[in-house]
């Protein structure tokens, strides 16, 4: 596989932030969604623990790109986010990177510390 790194989409960079390459691939909105505008690498901020409260959520399935940096900064902070009781599966089938080592040997971290890591 080809590695192609987009504009703005550099490593460091945040990915997939709207108007940016690829943020158009998120599906539409539905009634009752509950939708967080990304900001960082990691999707848990203060806005997303609070929602997690609110709405009694009690399982957080992972899905997305940048496997290496975006989701595993997730996963992370999910598991070490004080009073955030929750439990997080990882999809690995929904998730993917463009560079494929590092998805590999990240996904590989994931499966030995960050369990379960389930196909969907």
């Amino acid at each position: 596989m080809e590695e192609v790194i987009e504009e703005g989409d550099e490593e460091f960079g945040v990915a997939c932030l709207r108007g940016s390459y690829g943020a158009e691939l998120a599906l539409p909105q539905r009634e009752g969604d509950i939708v967080i505008e990304k900001t960082t690498s990691s999707i848990v901020t203060e806005e997303f623990i609070e929602q997690i409260k609110k709405n009694g959520i009690k399982t957080v399935y992972i899905t997305g790109v940048k496997t290496q940096r975006c989701i595993l900064g997730s996963v992370f902070d999910l598991f070490n986010t004080p009073g955030l009781d929750v439990n997080v599966v990882i999809l690995e089938d929904c998730i993917a990177s463009d560079d494929v080592e590092q998805h590999n040997k990240t996904l590989a971290e994931m499966r030995r510390f960050y369990p379960p890591v389930i196909t969907s």
